[in-house]
């Protein structure tokens, strides 16, 4: 079929730019990144010095700076910065993520404090929120307990608040099926499997305020650190998912048949489900999850994944302390794959077909179809006489005229 053998040739060519273009692990960038950026980037302050040393030395250091500067001057700051960046700190680096989170605050940190502004709520009513649903006594002695029985995992978790992805965390599984590059926008399609998670509802409707997502933060936190009919503490799993009205996690392997002391907790079973996911870094604020939805929906359009729901689901996997930046969000839409089949000359209209029946999903909420029930169809072909075509009655006039004649 030509538009698979298409698509997969689309999508070697695009590995094989992807291999060619990768930067090398002892390219002075990815060197500067270990050395100043990654926490887990040298064992001691001494390698840290040698891999400074080394990548000030490499002789594509003087040759990327100059490129970079050559653009500035040559084309001036708004069009020469972005040839800049891509050789100082190009895509792969620690570097150009940090600048891409940082940009990400620059819209979102505004909109965070208008919404404190805006509404009744300041950042103590926040607080008092988030501790109610915290039960301290017993979350403290859990934590300062597993803190000093397992002391180089509790300085891994510390150092958790300096990485996008935090490690000696139970991470929820799921199976990469595709990546799609599209407008601009890298596109995960991953399955996940079922799950058990624990749940609470929340008390507003796709809202990602402080107040919201705090207070179902701090319910799902006591859970697992104790507050439970065992007393049983855990370590926290992620990510932290939001849906419509409600959020839940992933329940830690050893707590399973544990019940909530809390009666707003639950524990249920969810199904495993394909979703299309975006990555975007810094805080979850309404405008910015809206913009990341168009951006998602957009990437999804030809091709031959559609959004089965027009539910989406954010997913967040740092721990509240983590420097802002550096926060992994996701958003995303359960899918489904469709086969294209492709006949002769038909390839565009078998992608725009796809096309098609993703707008539909799009905007179903916006515009609802009426459907008609089958009695109803029934009842309608009953009560609606038979036409007969006005060619057929002139036909007939016409044999029984010459009939007359004769």
């Amino acid at each position: 079929m030509r538009v698979t053998n298409s698509i997969l040739l689309v999508t070697s060519l695009c590995s094989s730019l992807i291999v060619v273009t990768a930067l090398a692990p002892n390219s002075w960038q990815k060197r500067l990144d270990k050395a100043l950026l990654d926490v887990d980037g040298a064992r001691n302050s001494q390698s840290r010095i040698r891999l400074i040393q080394r990548a000030l030395q490499d002789k594509k250091f003087k040759y990327d700076v100059q490129r970079g500067f050559n653009s500035i001057r040559s084309k001036g700051f708004g069009k020469g910065h972005p040839k800049l960046i891509e050789a100082l700190w190009p895509e792969g680096t620690i570097a150009r993520d940090d600048l891409d989170g940082i940009q990400a605050l620059i819209k979102t940190l505004p909109e965070r404090f208008e919404e404190l502004r805006s509404s009744d709520t300041s950042l103590l009513n926040v607080v008092q929120s988030t501790s109610d649903g915290l039960q301290p006594q017993i979350v403290v002695t859990n934590v300062v307990q597993k803190a000093f029985e397992e002391r180089g995992r509790a300085v891994t978790l510390a150092q958790n608040v300096f990485r996008r992805n935090p490690k000696e965390v139970d991470i929820l599984k799921s199976k990469r099926l595709a990546v799609i590059e599209g407008n601009n926008a890298t596109v995960d399609i991953r399955q996940f499997d079922d799950y058990t998670a624990v749940s609470v509802d929340l008390t507003s409707y796709e809202s990602f305020t402080l107040t919201n997502m705090g207070e179902g933060l701090a319910k799902l936190s006591s859970y697992v650190l104790g507050y439970n009919n065992d007393e049983q503490s855990s370590e926290m799993t992620a990510p932290f998912i939001m849906q419509s009205s409600k959020m839940w996690i992933k329940q830690p392997n050893n707590m399973y048949g544990v019940e909530p002391k809390d009666p707003s907790v639950q524990i249920e079973d969810r199904a495993g489900e394909t979703y299309a996911l975006l990555e975007f870094p810094g805080i979850c604020t309404n405008a910015e999850v809206d913009r990341r939805k168009e951006i998602l929906q957009e990437a999804l359009l030809d091709q031959n994944y559609t959004i089965a729901d027009n539910t989406m689901v954010v997913l967040q996997y740092n721990s509240p302390g983590t420097l802002p930046w550096r926060r992994k969000n996701q958003i995303g839409f359960p899918v489904k794959e469709i086969e294209v089949v492709a006949v002769g000359d038909d390839e565009e209209n078998d992608v725009e077909a796809v096309a098609d029946q993703t707008k539909a999903v799009m905007e179903e909420e916006e515009s609802p179809v009426e459907s008609t029930t089958e009695e109803e169809a029934v009842v309608e072909s009953e009560d609606t006489p038979t036409e007969v075509s006005s060619t057929t009655e002139e036909e007939e006039e016409s044999s029984e005229n010459k009939t007359e004649e004769g």
